[in-house]
């Protein structure tokens, strides 16, 4: 695992002629302190290990609202 904060969403396969991408949304809370770069590079290597023949296209979101305020709900 990267981070389990992490949360993905809109998850799509489009299937190539040899390859399958599989397109989704990434949502990386403000407290996770690992760089868009450095996820995107960790999450691409572990769909290649278990999946070789997908890429991934990711859209990354950044939210900003605290998770402590989430558990006081």
């Amino acid at each position: 695992t990267i981070d389990e904060q992490l949360s993905v969403h809109d998850i799509r396969i489009v299937k190539g002629v040899e390859r399958y991408i599989a397109v989704f949304d990434l949502v990386i809370p403000f407290s996770v302190k690992l760089n868009q770069k450095e996820i995107k590079e960790r999450l691409a290597l572990l769909v290649k290990e278990s999946y070789p023949k997908f890429d991934i296209n990711v859209t990354v979101d950044r939210t900003y609202a605290s998770t402590a305020c989430k558990k006081d709900r």
